[in-house]
């Protein structure tokens, strides 16, 4: 008789590739050595995740679920809270710097908008549901929803370039500054649609 599934696996097996790949970057990362990280053999991540491509998948997708829970969780506040909450988790989670590396690194990898058949790339519809959820909030607030879709996207490419930009120079005190004036212009704009 088999042994029943473990459910706490794949998650369990999931933390320890992120852990992994805080020294190594996520186009190098096969089942053989993530498999000798966890101390476990490939048929077992094989088993739990696919392929190479599927393991890389669901760790991107681990990755930015993480990281939209944050924004999701305080967005009803607001976007301005939705974007200090991100920032504060920023500093405060030890995996913050990982998770963002590899969306951004699998973003760049993926760099398609759109995949052979026409339809939108994983990487891309994550983008756009960022946007979305900005969006939405802002339409709620009053915003039009031509002028919230356009907002929004400044907003995010906001949030991305600072990201990036403490993920590269470590300036905690500039880069602080720098959100918190995107998270005032988010609520001015909020502020400005329901008057």
């Amino acid at each position: 008789m088999a042994r029943p599934e473990d459910p706490t696996r794949r998650p369990q097996l999931l933390q320890q590739i992120i852990d992994y790949l805080e020294d190594h970057r996520l186009s190098d990362l096969r089942i053989r050595s993530a498999a000798e990280f966890c101390g476990v053999s490939g048929p077992v991540l094989v088993y739990q995740f696919g392929t190479r491509d599927e393991l890389v998948a669901a760790v991107v997708a681990e990755a930015e679920r993480r990281m939209r829970g944050v924004a999701e969780e305080h967005v009803a506040e607001g976007v301005g809270a939705a974007l200090r909450a991100f920032w504060r988790w920023t500093l405060e989670e030890p995996r913050a710097a990982t998770l963002l590396g590899i969306s951004v690194e699998w973003q760049v990898l993926e760099r398609r908008s759109v995949d052979p058949a026409g339809e939108a790339s994983e990487g891309a519809r994550f983008w756009v549901g960022w946007i979305d959820l900005f969006a939405e909030r802002l339409r709620s607030a009053g915003v039009p929803s031509e002028a919230a879709l356009t907002e929004a996207t400044f907003l995010h490419g906001g949030l991305l370039g600072l990201c990036l930009d403490y993920w590269i120079t470590g300036d905690r005190e500039r880069i602080g500054l720098a959100f918190e004036e995107l998270a005032v212009r988010a609520d001015v704009v909020a502020a400005s649609g329901a008057s």
